[in-house]
């Protein structure tokens, strides 16, 4: 590398009295540490890449291809089990003139005379002595092998010849140090893979095994899959420099990526090649070149972008924040890089839209299908769930993004059309109806109306002439979407749904005479004089309806009531509330029934309908809200009497007989419930207040018995075996319920409680 000196013109007048600075005899060894220990802030890289470099400049020099011949750095075992970093070139080599004379003299080099040699200094092979031990340089010239072992003298380096002897291979130099433990040879590693990222003319081998590393270069940048910088750097003839942002006067840039550059550009390394020199030339050619990588990233992605057919086609790729670009086998997120390019980003071209920028009808999309609703859709497992609202775009990717089948239907959807298009469709699928709504164009003043084209379009903002062009547009947008749906508007007129619906009647006339029972067909045997009742019944599905004949005369025989389901009841709410009469014992029971078979039914006591089973005139329902309510008053009153308080039984005496009485009445009246049973339960009881209030007085001193003393539950009693903890704890327990006594009871100040045994 040429190192540029810059002569200043000075024109003395008069006699030269001027002196050159000189450096003392005595101060070589200090400039030597400078040159060495002084000079390197990661010794470990600077070995790998001075060692690196040297051998890559010794090739070139001997006018070899350096890719075809590259140094090959090693990190392996000796014969004796230690870990050695060794670089090895097939350069022009080394003799003993070439190593004493040059090699060993500081600031000498054969490189300042070429800027296509990395090296000038004079001190990058000395870099070693930086990490405090030796190094053996094995050198071959010209027939003769010689190993040199260099350490560090008392004064200056020191350097000793171990042997010479004559050699057939090739000319080269092998520089070779010990790693120190494991933890050293794991730096040596990560920082070899780092530094040696981009080098085509190196090949690291690590135990044995070739480091692979894919490059990509372009003419102005390059990345590698072995570089671990997450933001861009400058390549100096493959080597990595880190960019100093503070002095460029930016923030650094998320892109993986590294700037070429070469020495004839005028970036030069510091001598310890860990850096490069900064000044306004260095920053205004490493700006130029963001730049410049910027625009080509920027035009890659704008190639990409091309014109869509319809709305549907591009609205994935419209108004997108995060900009992509994939460059060999790597993809780049470019948005960092985006601010420094010249050239803009382009948006994609919809065929069909002019008036405004397609961006515009996305972000506007939930007012596109107004008119339209949800009538039903079908999700991922062929479940069929009703909606009846609003199509709002952004929320059904149906639509647009395609992740299912979106069909017109008529409304009302339901019935045999529902039924036919569920077997139809299987799943995925998307039923939407005409809502009605027409838009108006509006713009009154004084009148803001979001829903009309005025506002939506703000036709405010735009020359009353193109209002049509507008809303035309609009439109236009609507029904490339609409188009996609699948019309089964007259699904009724259809071959397919015709036989369908002949095939369902056969079937239901076959099962008026056959009942199903396990999978398997059973005869109903329905006699003149019988009634069709559907029980419900306990299945793996929650509550189902077992459909059976039984004689009308038998009916009043029942020694249970039957809660009559007719249609239009609220079936969905009663098999939540079912499951609590479902038990043994129960003298409830509950079945559905049709209109022409509830006509045959007579009127006694052993039937009733369910507005009746949810009034007071029902028993068996008040008992069981009301046993679910006093149980929980119950457990409330348990969790304070499980202290062990003799004094604290004492104050509660007084509930004794309302608790037995309680207690009794649940253990009567309460089945095992879950929560949701309970919560159906309550909610009717609570909204027509159904509960049984024979007890409520005793429910009311129950439950004000357990908010009184619930405090104990706050204290965590000691353990057993701690007998002053627990007698303390006792006396505690005891002065706070007096106290509390005193309060709850508005006793008069000074009054006195005793406690007899």
């Amino acid at each position: 590398m040429i190192i540029q000196e810059q002569v200043k013109d000075v024109v003395v007048i008069g006699e030269d009295t001027s002196k050159k600075a000189k450096i003392s005899q005595d101060k070589l060894a200090k400039l030597q540490y400078l040159l060495t220990k002084g000079l390197y802030k990661d010794p470990i890289t600077a070995v790998i890449a001075e060692w690196t470099n040297n051998g890559i400049d010794s090739v070139v020099q001997a006018g070899k291809d350096p890719i075809e011949n590259p140094v090959l750095v090693k990190i392996e075992k000796d014969i004796a089990g230690q870990h050695i970093f060794s670089v090895e070139d097939k350069g022009v080599g080394l003799d003993n003139h070439d190593f004493e004379d040059i090699c060993m003299n500081y600031l000498e080099s054969t490189k300042d005379q070429s800027n296509e040699l990395i090296g000038a200094f004079g001190i990058g092979m000395k870099s070693f002595l930086s990490l405090e031990r030796s190094a053996s340089f094995i050198c071959r010239k010209n027939g003769v092998e010689r190993k040199y072992l260099v350490y560090e003298g008392a004064e200056f380096v020191n350097y000793d010849l171990v042997y010479e002897k004559p050699t057939t291979e090739e000319n080269g130099v092998k520089a070779e140090l010990v790693i120190n433990g494991w933890s050293e040879k794991n730096l040596f590693v990560d920082k070899a893979k780092q530094k040696l990222a981009y080098y085509d003319t190196a090949v690291l081998i690590i135990d044995g095994n070739i480091i692979e590393s894919k490059i990509f270069r372009s003419e102005d940048f390059q990345y590698s899959s072995l570089s671990t910088s997450s933001n861009i750097h400058i390549c100096l003839k493959d080597v990595y420099y880190a960019i100093d942002w503070e002095a460029l006067g930016i923030k650094p840039i998320d892109v993986r990526i590294g700037l070429r550059m070469s020495l004839s550009d005028g970036i030069t390394p510091t001598p310890s090649r860990e850096s490069y020199i900064t000044n306004e030339k260095t920053k205004q050619l490493i700006l130029d070149k963001i730049q410049k990588v910027a625009n080509w990233f920027v035009e890659k992605y704008n190639d990409g972008v091309k014109e869509f057919d319809t709305f549907l086609d591009a609205y994935e790729h419209l108004g997108v924040s995060i900009y992509n670009v994939k460059v060999g086998d790597n993809s780049f997120c470019i948005n960092p890089l985006v601010n420094y390019a010249t050239t803009k980003i382009v948006t994609p071209k919809v065929k069909g839209i002019t008036q405004r920028d397609a961006v515009f009808y996305k972000k506007e999309k939930d007012h596109l299908l107004t008119g339209y609703q949800i009538s039903a859709y079908l999700d991922d497992y062929g479940t069929m769930k009703n909606a009846g609202r609003r199509l709002w775009v952004s929320k059904d990717n149906y639509i647009m993004q395609g992740e299912g089948k979106t069909v017109l239907v008529k409304s009302p959807f339901a019935g045999n059309v529902k039924e036919f298009l569920k077997q139809k469709y299987k799943k995925s699928a998307l039923f939407v109806s005409d809502s009605g709504f027409r838009r108006k164009l509006g713009g009154k003043k004084g009148v803001t109306d979001y829903e009309s084209y005025y506002s939506i379009l703000q036709l405010y903002s735009v020359k009353k002439h193109l209002w049509r062009k507008h809303i035309d547009e609009f439109n236009f947008v609507t029904s490339t979407i609409v188009s996609t749906f699948i019309d089964e508007t007259d699904v009724t007129s259809d071959p397919a749904f015709i036989k369908w619906m002949d095939d369902k009647k056969e079937a239901q006339k076959q099962k008026r005479l056959l009942g199903i029972k396990n999978g398997t067909y059973k005869g109903l045997n329905k006699q003149l004089g019988d009634v069709t009742l559907a029980y419900s019944y306990k299945s793996i599905r929650g509550i189902s309806f077992k459909k059976e004949a039984f004689p009308i005369a038998n009916l009043h025989k029942n020694h249970f009531v039957t809660v009559l389901i007719e249609e239009g009841d609220d079936i969905e709410k009663l098999k939540e509330i079912i499951p609590g009469f479902n038990f043994t014992g129960s003298t409830v029971k509950f079945a559905t029934v049709g209109k022409k078979e509830s006509k045959k039914i007579p009127e006694c006591s052993q039937f009733i309908n369910v507005k009746k089973f949810m009034s007071r005139d029902c028993k068996p329902f008040s008992r069981l809200a009301s046993a679910i309510v006093f149980k929980k008053a119950l457990e409330e009153l348990d969790s304070v009497k499980k202290y062990k308080s003799e004094v604290f039984r004492k104050f509660v005496s007084h509930l004794h007989k309302d608790e037995i009485a309680l207690r009794d009445y649940v253990n009567k009246n309460m089945a095992y419930l879950d929560d949701k049973a309970k919560t159906a339960i309550l909610e009717v009881a609570d909204e027509n207040k159904l509960y049984d209030y024979s007890l409520w007085d005793v429910y009311t001193r129950i439950k004000e018995g357990a908010k009184k003393y619930d405090f104990i539950n706050l204290l965590a009693e000691p353990p057993y075996y701690k007998k002053e903890m627990q007698e303390r704890y006792q006396k505690l327990i005891n002065q706070i319920l007096l106290f509390r006594m005193k309060y709850y009871n508005d006793l008069p100040e000074g009054t006195k409680i005793v406690i007899e045994n």
